[in-house]
């Protein structure tokens, strides 16, 4: 079974293929935080997803759960590294 980071990395990788780079360069390291509390109604679950790509001396740290989308910030986060790399 798929959690809801597990698709959004294969999403963020299927962006990687989209700008010609190789998903097998890119590491996804996924760390839960603890529920939010403040939140009123349902707890808000909240993960850290760090992308390390080597070979092209890209690191980032996205945050995603609620309603954040991490795989949209990290597309554009992406393109602007290798744009500034040229």
């Amino acid at each position: 079974m798929l959690t809801s980071h597990d698709a959004e990395i294969q999403q963020a990788k299927r962006v990687i293929e989209s700008l010609g780079l190789k998903p097998g360069d890119f590491v996804f390291d996924v760390q839960t935080q603890p529920p939010d509390s403040e939140t009123p109604g349902m707890f808000v679950l909240t993960y850290e997803v760090e992308v390390n790509a080597p070979p092209l001396q890209y690191r980032k740290s996205f945050t995603g759960g609620g309603r954040s989308d991490w795989v949209e910030a990290f597309e554009s986060d992406l393109k602007r590294h290798l744009s500034n790399r040229q």
